[in-house]
């Protein structure tokens, strides 16, 4: 069965990621456990979380501006982030 590890700083809406994934992240140097087997957290001044938290806000800068120009409904906004 497939564990899923929660990511406490997540850049987006996916507050979640697998086991090995997680494994791969701390191995990397770009995330640490918070609770072993159970939660990392996202190196805050590793540049790869730094392009990620960018690209994260430029997308929701994005999809805000349309629903308010009126070319994007709230309801759509909500699927597409």
């Amino acid at each position: 069965m497939r564990k899923d590890i929660q990511i406490v700083n997540a850049v987006s809406d996916r507050a979640f990621t697998s086991s090995k994934r997680a494994v791969k992240l701390v191995a990397k140097g770009r995330a640490e456990w918070v609770h072993p087997g159970v939660s990392i957290r996202f190196i805050p001044n590793n540049h790869h979380h730094v392009a990620a938290q960018e690209s994260a806000n430029a997308t929701r800068y994005w999809y805000e501006r349309a629903v308010w120009s009126g070319r994007l409904r709230p309801e759509e906004h909500h699927r597409a982030a």
